[in-house]
């Protein structure tokens, strides 16, 4: 049967006989049989390996965000616990810095405390010094003072 196709007539047209076509059928079918081997043996197993290594790829992919995720974490909780030492150390700075003014307060004021004890006491030193020195003077001039009547009296008889 040839469905109203000439095949000598097409044969003619393609410079062909029938022996080179039943070659081509063969060859076609033999290139196809051949294709499916060479894919089932060869390009399949270089398939399955590029996809095995892209499987890898992505992992990697994935495992490296994983890591660079919680390598971000860990330097945003250092930064806090940077941060909390800092404050700490500062709270502490200021406890430590009220404590020495509180500390040189108190030594100020016992020194002036002190200072003023010994000025007083200097004062009241020099008052009766000056005391002293007044009455020895009140005495010593009031010697002189007989001392030159006795004169006078003595110088006119």
């Amino acid at each position: 049967m040839t469905f109203g196709l000439d095949l000598d007539a097409l044969f003619q047209v393609f410079d062909i006989t029938s022996f080179d076509a039943l070659m081509i059928l063969v060859g076609a079918l033999l290139f196809f049989t051949l294709w499916r081997l060479f894919d089932n043996y060869s390009v399949s197993h270089f398939q399955k390996l590029i996809e095995e290594r892209e499987a890898a790829t992505v992992g990697a992919q994935d495992a490296a965000a994983d890591i660079s995720r919680r390598a971000d974490r860990l330097f945003e909780d250092y930064d806090a616990q940077l941060i909390e030492a800092r404050v700490a150390a500062m709270q502490l700075k200021i406890k430590k810095l009220a404590a020495a003014g509180k500390e040189a307060s108190e030594i100020i004021a016992r020194a002036e405390n002190e200072a003023s004890r010994y000025l007083e006491a200097q004062r009241l030193e020099t008052e009766q010094a000056m005391e002293k020195i007044k009455s020895a003077v009140l005495s010593d001039l009031d010697s002189a003072v007989s001392l030159v009547v006795d004169r006078v009296k003595s110088a006119r008889v």
